[in-house]
């Protein structure tokens, strides 16, 4: 998975939006919220069963989910986080080509 592909629009405050629940638990999503640097939100709609309140969506009821850092993190943290994020696939694509 790349995250790349879920980046937000530099207008807004989260740094990736739009990830499908099934990549939740992915190593680069664990390895991220593992900086302690990001929260979660989990986004959803809904449903017959779940009525949700407008602000709030629980994970089990989640659709998607979008990361954001904490408000103490630098002002351009859209830059640093893909430079970071870069340098870390770099990483692992290495480490894949030694085993």
């Amino acid at each position: 998975m790349l995250l790349n592909e879920y980046l937000s629009p530099e207008n807004e405050r989260s740094v990736f939006k739009g990830i499908p629940m099934s990549l939740r638990m992915c190593d680069e999503v664990q390895n991220l919220m593992m900086t302690r640097e990001f929260s979660i939100k989990y986004r959803g709609r809904s449903t017959k069963t779940y009525k949700r309140n407008p602000s709030f969506c629980n994970k089990e009821n989640a659709e998607t989910f979008a990361i954001y850092p904490y408000s103490n993190y630098e002002t351009n943290y859209k830059n640093t986080i893909k430079r970071e994020y870069d340098e870390f696939i770099t990483k692992i694509k290495l480490r894949k080509a030694f085993t």
